[in-house]
């Protein structure tokens, strides 16, 4: 038996993820999946919208638009 309490009841539901390998929060760019939404967060900031791909994104666009 798990020893963890929570003081609420979205922390209990996220901590027993922990233990189903339930992973409800999906990426919809890839197949990324996390039981946590602040890892898709996460991931999403750092491999589809993070400095690097803003700039190849901006990098993209028409010279006027800079202008």
């Amino acid at each position: 038996m798990c020893p963890y309490k929570a003081s609420r009841k979205d922390l209990l539901e996220g901590h027993v993820r922990t233990h189903t390998g339930d992973k409800p929060f999906s990426c919809p760019h890839c197949s990324y999946q996390s039981a946590d939404r602040s890892n898709l967060r996460r991931h999403r900031l750092k491999c589809h919208e993070g400095p690097a791909r803003t700039q190849e994104r901006h990098s993209a666009w028409p010279q006027w638009h800079l202008g």
